[in-house]
């Protein structure tokens, strides 16, 4: 019986920068606008997360070595010395 198993991996590609002037900007304009510029902030950092993160599904065979019985250990005769 031939067995599978996934890998899961979650890969985040944005940039530290972009994050930064995300802050900046934020900082700026809720003064500005008395605080009224936070939905419309987290909205944009919500989408920038969902736009550079990217989750990797990969089906791979289970390993050969799980299908192997294990070796025997050879146990040590008495002598007869």
């Amino acid at each position: 019986m031939a067995s599978a198993y996934r890998s899961v991996r979650i890969v985040y590609e944005g940039r530290g920068r972009d994050i930064l002037w995300w802050c900046v900007t934020t900082a700026f304009f809720s003064l500005i606008t008395l605080g009224l510029y936070l939905p419309v902030a987290i909205n944009r950092l919500v989408r920038y997360i969902f736009d550079n993160t990217e989750l990797q599904v990969q089906e791979q065979p289970a390993s050969q070595a799980a299908e192997v019985p294990a070796k025997e250990t050879p146990v040590a005769q008495p002598s007869d010395g």
